[in-house]
């Protein structure tokens, strides 16, 4: 089970081209920043149509799901899953191509979210 302080390493594993200088270790709360640098990484990946880039974020995101504590999986929850509208929305034309590459728990995990708030 991934603990919050092991997410800073397992996405700097997946994901070894994103800014490390955003990705912080070993302090509390850092789950949730981390979080939330994977979003703007995720983001700046859809404007650049770099969807390989994008698919590995997701399933980055979906293995820490799978793999993370409750902790890990509340910060996956609160902070990527409910920006997660705002990323497959960035285009419109990338929505498709978007929700082709979507992990199933991820987007199911934005489904709930959607049904639960009403958005």
């Amino acid at each position: 089970m991934i603990n919050e302080f092991e997410v800073a390493p397992f996405i700097i594993e997946h994901i070894p081209e994103i800014d490390t200088a955003n990705i912080e270790a070993g302090k509390k709360g850092c789950v949730y920043k981390n979080m939330q640098s994977l979003i703007n990484y995720t983001v700046a990946k859809v404007k650049e149509h770099n969807y390989i880039a994008v698919k590995g974020c997701f399933t980055t995101v979906d293995s820490l799901y799978d793999k993370g504590n409750n902790i890990v999986k509340n910060a996956v929850e609160n902070v990527y899953v409910f920006a997660l509208g705002n990323i497959l929305h960035v285009e419109e034309a990338a929505s498709y191509k978007l929700l082709a590459i979507i992990p199933l728990t991820l987007y199911t995990l934005y489904i709930n979210h959607l049904n639960t708030f009403g958005c």
